[in-house]
């Protein structure tokens, strides 16, 4: 009897390493076909994405993400986050893309990799800001200068240089702002870093210009204009332009305000730039609201609105200032129904923009 069971114990014993076998190799076959089924999504929620169909993008994503976490893909984990922020943000769905953005902080704090977390810290500060939530947007900024700091990344400093400075300028506090911006661009100047500087010098015009020093600002604007970069910059040109404009309008001076406005807005949407082509619209339309000429202010604004329907482009809150321009327009022409309308979209708005679900 103990023969027997010895026997069949022998038995057992040698078929236990083709089990695991068996085993092991059904494991890495479910593992392969579940990062195909992810890869899919992925694939097919940037494609999404691309084509500015963010509401199908994220769907996507969010299906991706899972599988990628159950079969400890980080790669593909972080490549979902990253888009998933993106998108979170462009949708103006900015507690959405904190939460986002700081589960890719937490990995890359986790595996080590401090140049990637830079970028992951600035992205965050800017969705704080974008929100209203410019104290916490200035922690995050402080901890991205010092990461870049520890690891002597220049490019992370002068990021973080001038998002601090725009957050300083966002409250108000102009010296603050100015101090930040000038250290970016000595640093921008050191490394030969020509978007360092022109961002720099964007920020300083503004920062000067909000400040009510208009000469000084459009001095700093056409500083930027000058600077030479490889590759065509429409951030850059936009944003001088609209400064610009902004600065003349301020001084009186509305039709050469105009020009550039519609040299910005031409530039904006000759490289698909579609905030920038929001936010030059809405411009026009405020100088001719200020103008008086609420009919032209009404055809800019409505412009923006069906840019926003195209692209699902929320950032910045193009759409809600657009909604505030119509509201005030129709109030200029004594159509109070539709006035109290639009600003009714604009106060939802920036409701939605806080959601978390």
């Amino acid at each position: 009897m103990l023969k027997v069971f010895n026997i069949t114990i022998v038995l057992i014993l040698s078929c236990l390493p083709l089990q695991i076998a068996n085993s092991q190799e059904l494991w890495a076959q479910t593992n392969l076909e579940q990062k195909a089924e992810a890869d899919k999504l992925l694939i097919e929620g940037v494609r999404f994405y691309r084509q500015e169909q963010l509401p199908e993008a994220v769907q996507l994503l969010k299906k991706a993400l899972p599988i990628y976490r159950g079969i400890k893909d980080r790669d593909g984990e972080i490549s979902v986050l990253e888009n998933l922020g993106r998108s979170y943000i462009e949708l103006a769905q900015y507690q959405r893309a904190i939460d986002t953005l700081e589960q890719i902080v937490a990995i890359k704090r986790k595996i080590g990799d401090r140049h990637d977390e830079i970028f992951a810290l600035s992205s965050l500060g800017n969705a704080y800001s974008l929100r209203g939530e410019h104290q916490k947007a200035l922690e995050i900024f402080q901890q991205s200068l010092a990461v870049s700091h520890l690891i002597n990344d220049l490019e992370g400093e002068i990021s973080a240089l001038s998002d601090l400075g725009e957050v300083y300028r966002n409250l108000g506090q102009y010296q603050k702002s100015i101090e930040n911006y000038q250290k970016a661009l000595e640093i921008a100047k050191q490394t030969s870093d020509g978007v360092g500087m022109e961002n720099a010098l964007i920020g300083l015009g503004n920062t000067y210009s909000d400040s009510g020093k208009y000469q000084t600002a459009i001095a700093l604007f056409q500083q930027a204009l000058l600077i030479k970069i490889d590759f065509v910059y429409t951030y850059g040109n936009v944003s001088t332009q609209v400064g610009l404009g902004n600065a003349y309008q301020k001084l009186g001076q509305v039709q050469k305000a105009i020009e550039f406005y519609q040299e910005a807005l031409t530039s904006a949407k000759q490289n698909n730039y579609h905030y920038g082509v929001g936010l030059t619209l809405n411009s026009l339309g405020n100088t001719y609201l200020n103008l008086g000429d609420a009919e032209k202010a009404i055809a800019f604004f409505q412009q923006t609105i069906a840019l926003v329907k195209q692209t699902n482009q929320r950032y910045g809150g193009i759409e809600i200032e657009a909604f505030v321009g119509l509201g005030k327009a129709y109030e200029k022409l004594g159509e109070h129904q539709k006035s109290i309308a639009y600003f009714g979209q604009s106060l939802a708005l920036k409701m939605q923009s806080s959601d978390r679900d």
